[in-house]
């Protein structure tokens, strides 16, 4: 009888220590993948070839430590894109080989950008869908399921230079109030996008009456300019307030650069608690 109790002291002891221990993951394999599965880039239409560098990481495994080994990975342009290989864009090594180096955490998979053959407008968008095939190493190593594939859109941006001084009339629409904002400055901020110095009447530059005065160093609103076509995102008035600045698809379509002019006329909506107020901008050049 003492002999089965020690038994089962010693049976139950062994269960205890085994349900106890914490799962070991040290042998599982590193994964590796792209750490988006979509991006968009934008290019001015000029002919140049540009550069682009698609990361490949080191996402996991063996408890975050890097690989003592190269990861040797090959790719291939999936089915399903739109860009040609030879026209849009071309790869930098032709093998469709890429080497994770040993105790590095990324990689670039490089592309050349053939902006001339880009077509402008988004309606002539190209999309660049990439697959990692394969990945090797003396360590076990796998391409995450999810990880295994990327979509770059890519849009053809005409030239753009609506940078400058202007003479701004501001209309709201819904009381055809008028703003004379004279020293109106368009800055660029990247390709295609920029940002004026007011919005509606809100300015920094002692115009107007003394509450259209705003404490921001950015009173005016960020644009995308795509061959003429101007378009906002929904932001904050001057960047400081929780008004919002939107444009409608109406608005949109009213928006744009004369192409002979250079007048730049862009509709937008400012909201209020006592309703939204609509404006339209024309700014004429210097």
């Amino acid at each position: 009888m003492k002999k089965l109790i020690l038994l089962l002291a010693l049976s139950f002891s062994v269960l205890s220590c085994t349900d106890d221990e914490p799962t070991s993951y040290d042998n599982s394999p590193y994964i590796v993948g792209f750490f988006k599965s979509s991006d968009v880039q934008s290019y001015v239409a000029t002919g140049d070839i540009e550069s682009l560098n698609i990361p490949i990481n080191l996402i996991g495994g063996e408890q975050g430590l890097t690989m003592t080994g190269n990861v040797n990975m090959t790719y291939e342009l999936d089915p399903s894109s739109t860009a040609v290989e030879g026209d849009e864009f071309d790869f930098v090594n032709p093998t469709n080989t890429v080497v994770l180096q040993a105790g590095t955490n990324s990689v670039n998979l490089g592309l050349k950008i053939n902006t001339g053959n880009l077509e402008t407008g988004a309606e002539n968008a190209k999309k660049i869908v990439l697959n990692i095939k394969t990945a090797s190493s003396l360590q076990p190593v796998v391409v995450g399921a999810q990880y295994r594939q990327i979509t770059i859109t890519l849009n053809g941006l005409c030239f753009s230079n609506l940078q400058g001084m202007y003479t701004l009339t501001t209309t709201r629409l819904d009381n055809n109030q008028v703003f004379n904002l004279p020293g109106e400055e368009i800055i660029v901020t990247g390709p295609g996008t920029y940002l004026t110095t007011s919005t509606g009447p809100y300015n920094t530059r002692g115009l107007i009456a003394a509450g259209a005065q705003v404490p921001s160093p950015t009173p005016g609103f960020n644009f995308l300019e795509v061959c003429g076509a101007i378009t906002l995102q929904p932001q904050n008035l001057c960047n400081i307030y929780s008004n919002m600045v939107t444009q409608s698809a109406a608005q949109a379509a009213n928006s744009f650069k004369n192409s002979v002019t250079g007048v730049v006329t862009i509709e937008y909506t400012i909201s209020f608690a006592a309703g939204p107020r609509n404006y339209r901008g024309v700014y004429v050049p210097n």
